[in-house]
């Protein structure tokens, strides 16, 4: 303040408000002729379509009358006509007295009426020449018959004074055209109105030159005060620099004092040096510091946690108690790509001056090997309730029905390593090969989720997330596969873990029941046959529960040996697949059933019989909602399957087809039984590869029916079976 009272500043104020003053004005000056300058393009526009409109309105005039005589259609040329004409009438008027008509944008614009004289001449000679024409047009503008076709209308009193009139006006169109009056009018409109308003451009760069010249010349002023000051300031940062001389060197402990603004102190301990890698750290924002090296939701608890200390009222035992960065994990670069990771531990201290809060003493200390202990006995553990989780999950399922599981998943996880072994170059060649690995996930977690496998599940989901990430993308390189690989490999690896602790369980039965040493002895990997019916239930059971439903399934032909060794594994995976479509969007909820006059438990039966020319049937039944015709019509038009002409043309039995398509899926939610749009296509596909055929009915509100036809099997491959 009394740096101000003796005037010490007077020369630097006067000089900015100055430099305020012409920047004030040449900015007042650019907002008033940077709105005309609209005005003008507006008004440039408008005149540019008026020339347009001069010929476009002749033109249609001779194409009405072309098409009265010919027997064409008259509609468009008139109805061109009609539109040429009220716009060039409403914007002439405009130009002559002002309004508000509709721009060349298709925009509501208003505009002034022209007020030079050169405009005013050009505006009233062009109002002259278009007054004739426009008394001609009259006839056309009223003329609205709804006859058709002209050939029918020439031969009515109206289509001959249409004629008439129209002849008329395309003498007087004619007359007016000879020396093309009109249309130079209009163009020599246009062309002043360009002019005018490049002289006015001219006139602002004019300005905006004498502002800015006047701008540096005080710029100048204010630099030569603020370089005779230099030398004062320079004494000031000298002072600062003296600080120093009370770091505590022999602190091992990264300490520092923080202000409200996250900035560190002069005074700062040696060791945080170390602790952060990075040299001269007074005065660097502390949450900047962090960035980069945590993540930013870290970043953001560090702030608002530090916030609390400097707020009015805050008890600080309650504050540290919830310190959430005793243990903050972070990332430094080091030698190449590699990133070194270090824990850090950091506490809080409020340092008050007369009784008022002036800075927090941080302290910090590296805590990476107490993190690593930590970390260490947290996996154990975690290692330790996963094998105990696994352990429960198969504890429940026979060892035959497991190993079976097991081996088909193996296979299965093997089609996937050749898949991608396979050679493939293109985006539409690399989406091919996520379709198949899908499908084979696809059927892997169907039968895990039948079984309870839930670890198996989770992780085959968490491979379809990926594998639809890769899906949407617009390009797809071979580099997208490199993330589903390791996901495979921890599947892979998870499954393995699975046949070890299965085979020693085996081996801790045989101590109980030597009587099974022979069975036991042989290979694991060879699939038994096991009664799929059991799985089935337990899978009907598990998604009715998860959804809130009561559902009966009945199987016929399902048990022991029914079902032929080659086909068991395909008939099991359509099983798994319509059961967890049905369950999940099919049978309604016990409410819903009783307000449709069903039970509450829903009913679904599946049979596989032998038919009496050597085939097959596999059908599936449910006496759920039915399929919706309206609702996949919808999904496939709004998903582009097909579009909104194709579909109005499709029968019923066409758009039923949709369904077995790659991705449709009329739910909107995706959960890990249903959702995704993939369990009609893993069907066809297991169809197409038998050489088989499927067959969909329903009706609404009533059931949903898949009837499967596979062909007899050969007599070579029955008895090999």
């Amino acid at each position: 303040m009394s740096a101000m009272k003796s005037g010490k500043y007077n020369a630097i104020v006067l000089s900015i408000a100055l430099f305020i003053v012409f920047d004030a004005g040449v900015l007042v000056m650019n907002f008033y002729i940077a709105d005309q300058f609209a005005r003008d393009a507006v008004q440039v526009n408008l005149a540019g379509r008026q020339r347009t409109l001069s010929q476009r309105l002749i033109k249609a005039l001779l194409q009405t009358d072309n098409a009265l005589g010919s027997g064409n259609f008259i509609e468009t040329p008139l109805n061109e006509l009609k539109a040429g004409y009220r716009t060039f009438d409403t914007t002439l008027n405009a130009f002559n007295k002002g309004g508000t008509i509709t721009g060349v944008d298709g925009e509501s614009v208003s505009i002034e009426a022209f007020s030079d004289t050169r405009s005013r001449r050009l505006l009233t000679d062009t109002l002259e020449t278009w007054l004739p024409l426009q008394e001609a047009l009259q006839p056309m503008l009223a003329f609205d018959s709804k006859i058709e076709r002209s050939a029918e209308l020439i031969m009515t009193d109206e289509g001959a004074n249409l004629e008439s009139d129209l002849f008329h006006a395309i003498m007087v169109a004619s007359k007016d055209n000879r020396d093309n009056r009109l249309l130079k009018l209009t163009n020599d409109l246009a062309v002043h109105l360009e002019y005018e308003s490049a002289r006015r451009a001219t006139r602002l760069r004019i300005i905006q030159v004498t502002g800015i010249g006047l701008a540096l010349i005080n710029f100048f002023v204010i630099l030569f005060h603020l370089i005779r000051n230099l030398n004062k300031y320079d004494a000031m940062i000298e002072i600062a620099k003296k600080e120093t001389d009370d770091i505590l060197e022999t602190v091992t402990e990264g300490l520092f004092l923080l202000d409200s603004e996250y900035r560190i102190g002069s005074q700062h301990s040696a060791a945080l040096q170390d602790i952060f890698r990075r040299e001269n750290l007074a005065g660097v924002n502390l949450i900047e510091l962090l960035r980069g090296i945590v993540p930013e939701t870290t970043l953001n608890v560090a702030r608002d946690y530090i916030s609390l200390y400097f707020g009015g009222r805050v008890n600080e035992n309650l504050v540290d108690d919830l310190n959430p960065l005793n243990e903050v994990e972070v990332h430094f670069a080091g030698d190449g790509s590699q990133f070194q990771t270090r824990y850090l531990g950091f506490q809080f201290r409020r340092v008050l001056v007369d009784q008022e809060l002036s800075h927090l003493l941080v302290t910090v200390n590296d805590i990476t090997a107490r993190a690593a202990l930590e970390r260490e006995l947290q996996v154990s553990r975690a290692r330790s309730t996963a094998q105990l989780d696994m352990l429960m999950d198969i504890l429940h399922i026979e060892p035959e029905v497991l190993t079976d599981f097991l081996c088909g998943s193996e296979r299965s996880l093997g089609k996937i390593n050749s898949i991608l072994k396979r050679s493939a170059m293109g985006v539409e060649v690399y989406r091919a090969k996520l379709d198949q690995i899908f499908r084979e996930i696809h059927a892997v977690k169907g039968e895990a989720s039948a079984l309870g496998l839930n670890s198996v599940v989770g992780l085959a989901h968490d491979i379809e997330d990926l594998i639809t990430d890769v899906q949407e993308r617009p390009t797809i390189s071979g580099g997208d596969f490199l993330p589903l690989t390791i996901k495979l490999d921890v599947l892979l690896g998870h499954i393995q873990s699975v046949r070890e602790l299965v085979a020693r369980l085996v081996d801790f039965r045989l101590v109980f029941d030597r009587s099974k040493i022979a069975e036991v002895a042989d290979d694991q990997r060879a699939a038994p046959r096991t009664d799929m019916s059991a799985l089935l239930h337990n899978l009907t059971e598990r998604i009715a529960e998860e959804q809130g439903k009561r559902v009966n399934l009945h199987c016929v032909g399902l048990e022991g040996k029914h079902v032929p060794e080659m086909y068991r594994g395909p008939v099991k995976d359509m099983a798994i697949q319509f059961i967890r479509n049905g369950v999940t969007h099919g049978i309604e909820g016990p409410e819903d059933r009783l307000v449709a006059n069903k039970g509450q438990v829903g009913r679904i039966a599946m049979k596989f019989v032998p038919l009496g020319d050597g085939n097959f049937e596999f059908s599936y039944r449910d006496d759920g909602r039915g399929l919706d015709m309206d609702l996949i019509r919808n999904t496939a038009v709004d998903k582009g399957f097909v579009s909104a002409d194709q579909i109005e043309a499709m029968e019923d039995r066409a758009v039923m087809a949709l369904i077995f398509k790659r991705g449709f899926s009329t739910s909107t939610e995706v959960s890990s039984d249903a959702g995704r749009g993939v369990g009609m296509d893993v069907i066809r596909n297991l169809v197409n590869e038998l050489s088989g055929r499927v067959r969909v009915s329903t009706a609404r509100g009533e059931f949903t029916q898949f009837k499967v036809t596979l062909p007899a099997i050969p007599r070579d491959m029955d008895q090999a079976a």
